[in-house]
């Protein structure tokens, strides 16, 4: 099966990437180790997407595809920043290996925040644009896990284990590169006499650094648009999908739920986004009575341009 070579292969890669990340003390190199480690993620969100296309599971197909999809663009944003800022770093001291940095935070503070976001957003954590595409895959694996098929329920818990393993090796590099780059003593001449970046270079990283932020708390608003482009096979009048029209489940991740024989079947809330103070918390919620989807009857068009329902 196609999906399992994915989620296999993604995993694989994923965990191999990461670990060689953490052994890496050039800056530049690691980075480029924790693009493979992403690359694997991507992979599993397509895997998941693909699996759910095998076991006629719109719901699996719709949280796989839009998670990989969303990591694809996030990835892109969190990533520009780190090899912007080392750049920065290189363009003044000279070094790309971390253990002849130290001590460029108070030096090269718009560089230092920057890639603090970066570094964070590349661990997934929350509120930042990196965490939400991945919990968004977290959650196809739920349901891959739920799925009848005895492929499904041995990969999805198996999967999820994986991912937070990986994810676990993120978070140690993330306080490798931060702590050694740019917190301490400086360890070399080039280190302490470093300076801030150009303001062109400043300006660049800063702003892929709000990106990063806004790809996170904008995520209740952004995967609805996302998911816009996932393929769902509408099979019967009674398909029942998460529609991007419903402002209701603004502070909801927009998924889908599809029952194929009549009864309209709620299909538990992959995340539920809910905005306190200035942080993203996310809680999983099964969606509440007062929602009230569209249902999609023959004729209508479908997701995808050029489709219509059945």
């Amino acid at each position: 099966m196609v999906g399992v070579l994915l989620l296999v292969l993604g995993m694989i890669t994923a965990f191999v990437g990461g670990l060689y990340a953490l052994m890496e003390h050039n800056i530049q190199r690691l980075l480029a180790y924790h693009t493979l480690e992403n690359i694997g993620i991507i992979l599993l969100g397509l895997g998941a997407g693909v699996t759910g296309i095998a076991l006629n599971q719109p719901a699996l197909i719709a949280l796989g595809l839009t998670g990989g999809l969303y990591h694809l663009v996030n990835h892109s944003l969190f990533k520009s920043v780190l090899f912007l800022g080392a750049g920065g770093i290189w363009f003044r001291t000279g070094h790309r290996d971390i253990e002849k940095l130290g001590g460029i935070g108070k030096r090269m503070p718009v560089i230092s925040v920057a890639m603090l976001i970066g570094l964070m957003a590349m661990a997934a954590l929350p509120p930042l644009n990196g965490f939400a595409g991945e919990w968004v895959i977290y959650q196809s694996f739920f349901k891959l896990g739920n799925s009848g098929a005895f492929i499904g329920r041995l990969l999805g818990p198996l999967l999820a284990v994986g991912l937070a393993i990986t994810g676990a090796l993120a978070v140690m590099c993330m306080a490798k590169v931060y702590g050694v780059t740019f917190l301490g003593a400086p360890r070399t001449k080039e280190a302490e006499n470093a300076c801030c970046a150009p303001i062109l270079m400043g300006v660049s990283v800063v702003a892929l650094a709000i990106c990063c932020v806004l790809g996170g708390v904008a995520a209740p608003w952004l995967l609805p648009l996302i998911s816009t482009a996932v393929p769902l096979p509408l099979e019967t009048a009674n398909t029942t999908v998460f529609s991007a029209d419903d402002r209701a489940a603004a502070d909801r991740l927009s998924a889908a739920a599809v029952h194929h024989h009549g009864d309209f079947q709620r299909q538990p809330s992959a995340v539920t986004f809910t905005r306190r103070g200035l942080g993203l918390w996310l809680r999983p919620r099964a969606v509440d009575g007062d929602y009230r989807p569209r249902f999609r009857h023959a004729g209508e068009r479908g997701l995808c341009p050029g489709t219509q329902v059945a």
